[in-house]
Formats: structure tokens, C-alpha cells, sequence
């Protein structure tokens, strides 16, 4: 039997289209929020039995996983935006059930430290990734 999830999303985007954090948010700011996925309006829920969370408006069809998945992707790209330092881990592969002297090791971490900001959604060479720097 498939299991499902009753997700709540605690993303949405402002009036400016950066991603916010219901957590966040004072009880002076109403909105407009929208859904990162469908940009359709969403209402804030705040409280004091539920998790809070955004909902869309009853006639929506967007579903909120759907929701949340597109506000964690915005909100990556956000981070990549304002953040001058990107950390990547060591990519390690380990053959079980050998000792950790069978790990070889594909990548090294890397800390990379730049000056200039990144630019989101630029086309380069007929492809447009996500962030470029």
C-alpha cells in the first residue's frame, strides 16, 4: 500500500520573488505570498494548534508537494545568489564489507571563495543552468 504524506509547506514568495519562511515572518506582514510552483496566490497559516504553514486558495490544483519542491529549488538558487562560498563535500565510494581501505575517494572537499556574485538563469552555449559563475 503507497504511503502518503500530508505535506505542509512553509515556503512561499514575496511581492519581490524571494523565498520566505513562514518561521520568519511578523505579525505585521500579510502578504501577497505566492506558490513557488504554480505562482498562484497563497494564504499564511499561523496557528496556534497546526504547524504553521502557506495554503492555496480552495480552487487551486497545485499540489503541495509540488509546492515545496519548487520553493526548496528557489530557495538553493537564493542561497547560491547570495552566498560568496560554496563548500562541497568529499565524494567518497566504500565497498562493502571491506575495511574503509577499499574507500577511494572521486573528489576531495572543496571550499571555493569568489568575489564576483553569480548570475541566475543565464544561457550559456544553447543550455541555461541555474546559476553560473
Amino acid at each position: 500500500m503507497p504511503m502518503t504524506v500530508n505535506l505542509k509547506v512553509p515556503f512561499a514568495t514575496d511581492e519581490c520573488g524571494r523565498v520566505v519562511d513562514i518561521r520568519d515572518l511578523s505579525d505585521k506582514c500579510a502578504g501577497p505570498f505566492s506558490c513557488a510552483s504554480c505562482k498562484g496566490r497563497v494564504i499564511s497559516r499561523r496557528g496556534p494548534e497546526r504547524i504553521w504553514h502557506f495554503s492555496h486558495t480552495a480552487q487551486s490544483h497545485c499540489s503541495d508537494s509540488a509546492a515545496f519542491e519548487s520553493a526548496l529549488h528557489l530557495l538553493a538558487k537564493q542561497i547560491l545568489l547570495n552566498s560568496r562560498l560554496l563548500r562541497t563535500p568529499a565524494l567518497v565510494c566504500r565497498y562493502w564489507p571491506s575495511a574503509s581501505t577499499s574507500d577511494i575517494v572521486v573528489a576531495e572537499e572543496h571550499v571555493n571563495r569568489r568575489d564576483s556574485p553569480g548570475q541566475l538563469e543565464q544561457w550559456f552555449q544553447g543550455v541555461r543552468p541555474d546559476f553560473t559563475v
